[in-house]
């Protein structure tokens, strides 16, 4: 008891609020233990809700009656209800002793509310909702002449040539009208109940009401009612009356009188619900009540505790503070997450002298004289940079891929996508292309508005709105700039890099033009796979009893510091039109960043500075972004094979050399360094590791290991993890 007091005070002086609670085997209502607590600033909780003559007996072999178990506070807590469960209620000897503290109580301050999550009116597994969609949107659609202004629009462009001004007005008016459109008919597919106000007949009866008065009303006025839906709410609603002998200004009264009355009842609901309640009998009362309480703490627990905490965060932390409110976790993630994508701008692609030779979007010629293997470097340049602008050479005979997208393209594209899929601020959802894309006019209106941006390169400003959304790299990780930040669009811009990166991974398979050291991002590949060639070369070391290095790196932030001017070379390598690349660029390099959190969209964005570089990267969430990673890995991994550097080995069974430089998967990477020379220790090629620069400035940080040189990457820096020394 004495080491307990010394915990509590120490815990009290810190300014903590203490809860003790446990089996003390001695009676609690007695001096000793009420002078214990008393002395410690703590009060009995239970008793302080219920009268402790009447505590019942909580150990069932005791025959004195005494009370062993209790909860105690500090002088700040206090129960909103507590008590003991009935013996047969919790395994043991004891019963349990049980309270329930507010969120006020022990944090100081009542929860945000959670944002609730735009409800998705369209369910492809429910063909009604699908069927009315369509047929809403056809008519918008129509209406406004989308599809021919669309399809003259795409006629009178050239694919690599800009929009013109007034095409691109045309385009954005088209856009607009289009995004108005589904955004309408999405709302149209079906109401959405969430439960939010309860039910009784007393709030049901003037619901009917309403709805019927509201009907007769449109009726009246001559707008468009189905006659059966007219008489179905007649019927639900009992209505008597003769509506023919009632002018408009009557109907309207009634409609008046019907929605007072549904708004009088909807602030009752509790009350009315419990009233409804007592018409049942009781055992089916008890019954139905039971089970509509757990259906709402089971939402309940979803919302605070359920899927927001995969998806959307509550709570971050940053230098030593927690921040737990939508305003303050705003002011510290917009910060963190726009120095990530300004954190490549000390790369030597965008600064001098190459920035003045490729731009921040690249130089149409520069880029085909590096492409063709003439261009010829600035003599100021590093020699890492020539080194890689050397090997950045379109391999012969590489496929070529669509410079537009056609119809066939778009359906298939759209009929493999996950309808689950989040969407872009615009709220248009990955549901709503694939409904589209059942419906031949439709789908080849979205596949026209794909193709123009493909084609020329243009971005359309419904594309240059992203919603960073942040998740835990590692449970219980909170601090800002811990978090993995997926930046979300919009599902036709995505779908434009999702061909991107297909077309460019499926070209460089047929033309060999990937390197077969790094496997991530590729089909049929798996990370055991690395692991195997890992084991394997590391055993063939070892029986050779040759010397080796290897050194394991991860990228930090490898999306996020892809410097685009790489990005743009090493796709074009493989055989990505030059137009479809710059659309994807320009829509990263425009875009405004905002924020959901748990807490709901912020007001507040971030985007391309005035002046100086734009936003690099390729941001995560980007379909593009691992083809585009995979195309900078094979030209890095030429540039040291150029060099001399990996490990040499004979094939048993192809009876060939051959060298790995590295075992990759994706930004995970271990670099290998082996040499048999005369009279080369491994302690040599330690020391020659360690003259590796691991965290300079460059295109992005690779390791190259022999003294005085390294091998940059792409925009960032590299993390290094352990070192191995095979002996």
């Amino acid at each position: 008891m004495e080491d307990l007091a010394t915990e509590i005070q120490e815990w009290t002086q810190e300014g903590d609020q203490v809860i003790v609670g446990g089996d003390l085997n001695e009676e609690i209502r007695g001096p000793a233990i009420k002078e214990f607590f008393a002395g410690l600033g703590m009060h009995n909780l239970i008793f302080q809700n219920h009268d402790e003559t009447d505590a019942p007996t909580t150990f069932f072999r005791n025959k004195n009656g005494k009370v062993l178990d209790g909860i105690w506070g500090t002088a700040n807590i206090s129960a909103v209800k507590c008590g003991y469960l009935e013996p047969c209620d919790f395994p043991g000897d004891h019963s349990a002793v049980w309270m329930d503290i507010s969120y006020n109580c022990a944090l100081g301050h009542n929860p945000p509310l959670p944002a609730n999550p735009d409800a998705n009116r369209l369910q492809l597994h429910q063909p009604p909702t699908v069927k009315k969609y369509l047929k809403t949107y056809k008519a918008e659609v129509t209406k406004h002449a989308l599809p021919a202004r669309q399809f003259n629009l795409e006629r009178s462009t050239s694919v690599g040539v800009p929009l013109s001004p007034a095409q691109q007005t045309e385009a954005i008016e088209i856009d607009a009208l289009k995004t108005k459109a589904m955004l309408r008919a999405h709302r149209k597919c079906r109401k959405v109940y969430l439960g939010k106000v309860s039910f009784s007949e007393a709030v049901d009866v003037p619901k009917r009401l309403l709805i019927f008065w509201q009907t007769a009303v449109r009726r009246r006025k001559g707008l468009r009612v189905s006659v059966n839906l007219w008489k179905r709410r007649k019927k639900k609603a009992k209505i008597d009356l003769n509506l023919k002998e009632m002018s408009l200004d009557d109907l309207e009264a009634q409609l008046l009188l019907a929605r007072s009355a549904y708004r009088k009842a909807k602030k009752d609901h509790v009350a009315l619900r419990e009233a409804f309640w007592d018409t049942f009998d009781p055992k089916v009362r008890d019954r139905l009540k039971r089970h509509e309480q757990a259906r709402n703490l089971g939402r309940m627990a979803r919302a605070i505790n359920g899927k927001l905490d995969s998806l959307q965060v509550k709570v971050v932390e940053h230098e030593g503070s927690v921040c737990d409110t939508k305003e303050r976790i705003e002011e510290v993630l917009l910060p963190v997450n726009k120095a990530k994508v300004h954190s490549s701008e000390d790369t030597d692609f965008l600064t001098s002298p190459l920035v003045e030779e490729f731009g921040y979007q690249g130089n149409e010629q520069t880029e085909n004289a590096v492409l063709q293997g003439t261009y010829v470097p600035p003599p100021s340049a590093s020699r890492c940079s020539k080194l890689f602008l050397k090997h950045c050479v379109a391999p012969p005979g590489l496929p070529i891929s669509d410079d537009r997208v056609s119809t066939a393209d778009h359906c298939k594209g759209w009929k493999r996508a996950k309808e689950r899929t989040s969407g872009g601020r615009s709220r248009i959802i990955f549901a709503m292309y694939k409904a589209e894309a059942t419906d031949p006019m439709l789908a080849a209106l979205d596949a026209s508005q794909r193709s123009m941006g493909y084609a020329t390169g243009f971005s359309f400003p419904r594309w240059q709105q992203g919603l960073d959304i942040q998740l835990l790299k590692r449970s219980g990780k909170i601090g800002a700039t811990s978090l993995r930040t997926i930046s979300c669009t919009e599902p036709d811009q995505n779908m434009n890099n999702k061909k991107i990166g297909r077309d460019a991974m499926w070209n460089g398979e047929r033309a060999k033009a990937l390197a077969r050291d790094n496997l991530g991002g590729r089909k049929g590949m798996r990370a055991v796979e690395v692991n195997q060639n890992w084991t394997l070369a590391n055993d063939h070391i070892r029986g050779r009893r040759a010397r080796a290095v290897i050194i394991s790196n991860d990228a930090k932030g490898c999306f996020d510091r892809i410097a685009h001017v790489v990005a743009i070379l090493a796709l074009q390598c493989l055989g990505i039109p030059r137009p479809a690349i710059m659309s994807m660029i320009t829509t990263i390099q425009q875009m405004q960043h905002y924020n959901r959190t748990a807490f709901g969209e912020s007001e507040r964005s971030y985007g391309p500075n005035p002046s100086g570089p734009p936003p690099q990267g390729l941001i995560q969430g980007n379909c593009a972004a691992p083809a585009a990673w995979s195309a900078i890995t094979a030209i890095l991994v030429d540039c040291m094979k150029g060099e001399g550097y990996g490990y040499e080995a004979w094939g048993p069974i192809s009876q060939q050399a051959m060298t790995l430089v590295c075992f990759g998967f994706v930004d995970d990477t271990d670099l290998i360094l082996n040499n048999n020379g005369p009279g080369v220790t491994a302690a040599d090629l330690i020391t020659e590791v360690g003259t590796v620069n691991m965290g300079g400035p460059p295109l992005c940080h690779w390791c190259c290991p022999r003294p005085g040189k390294e091998l940059l990457v792409s925009g960032g820096s590299w993390t290094r993890r352990q070192a191995h020394f095979p002996s």
